[in-house]
């Protein structure tokens, strides 16, 4: 008579069942993971903006951080005057005139900030513009006639859309806020969020600014 092991038999199939669902779940990440390259048009985007004297705008870029992507962007002042912060800090002045000045092209890569299997990302960010300085929490000490401007964006990613660049308004900058461009490319950075691919600020009335971009996700 052969005795059957039920415990043992048991195991063995528990033991099975895991080594299954491993593989199954190896090769959804693998999929995901082509998918996404595969999908890896450009995604273009394109604003006309009216700046007034020391009103600034930010190129957010975002992404799932298990992606790697290139953004190129393009820069043109028709009317009046601005300055442009580069996402390394350095400055440049262009100015409006007979002959259009030449266009800023720029271009911005991100590795990796997770190897891991990541299917969507719903995040939002938060500054403070407070008497025309920018702040990611509110200072410790404030004016009772302080003047303030809540500044929101929210990314939502996925598969589908991994990276998303979006133009925010940040409200009028103090001459303070912008003499220290190093500064204000820090507090619009995050490690595992957002980074600016370039602020704009307007230095006359009636400044046209025309800027376009496109990301695309890179192996």
């Amino acid at each position: 008579m052969i005795r059957i092991d039920k415990a043992k038999w048991r195991s063995v199939l528990t033991r099975s069942a895991i080594v299954v669902l491993v593989f199954v779940l190896l090769l959804e990440i693998k999929f995901v993971d082509l998918n996404i390259k595969a999908n890896s048009l450009s995604r273009p985007g394109f604003e006309y903006v009216l700046l007034n004297k020391s009103d600034a705008y930010a190129l957010i870029v975002d992404s799932l951080p298990n992606v790697k992507y290139r953004l190129d962007v393009r820069l043109e002042v028709t009317r009046g005057s601005a300055l442009v912060i580069l996402n390394n800090g350095s400055k440049i002045l262009i100015e409006a005139g007979l002959i259009s000045p030449p266009p800023i092209e720029i271009t911005l890569t991100r590795e990796l900030r997770f190897d891991g299997f990541i299917l969507r990302r719903l995040w939002s960010y938060t500054w403070l513009n407070i008497n025309g300085n920018l702040y990611k929490s509110v200072p410790p000490s404030i004016s009772g006639n302080s003047t303030f401007k809540v500044i929101e964006v929210s990314f939502e990613l996925s598969r589908e859309r991994p990276v998303d660049a979006k133009l925010l308004y940040l409200g009028s900058l103090s001459a303070s806020t912008l003499g220290n461009a190093t500064y204000l490319v820090d507090v619009l950075s995050d490690a595992a969020g957002p980074t600016p691919a370039l602020i704009v600020v307007g230095l006359s009335g009636g400044t046209i600014i025309r800027l376009s971009w496109y990301w695309v996700v890179v192996a």
